[in-house]
């Protein structure tokens, strides 16, 4: 039994599957990976409070 099993998708199979994507979630993820004095919780808030502002700035146009 995989140890994720709760998983609904391969990451792998998602980043070929969005390929136009790939560099946008590598430049993420190197910045939270570069931030080694935040544990794994802050850089989970941290990134879920992100894509709350990222949507709400896309669906509001707040960004413009």
């Amino acid at each position: 039994m995989n140890e994720h099993s709760f998983r609904k998708n391969d990451v792998d199979a998602m980043l070929e599957t969005h390929k136009d994507v790939r560099p946008i979630v590598s430049d993420i993820l190197s910045v939270l990976s570069d931030r080694q004095e935040y544990c794994y919780q802050q850089k989970e808030t941290a990134l879920h409070l992100a894509n709350e502002v990222l949507f709400e700035r896309l669906v509001t146009k707040t960004g413009d």
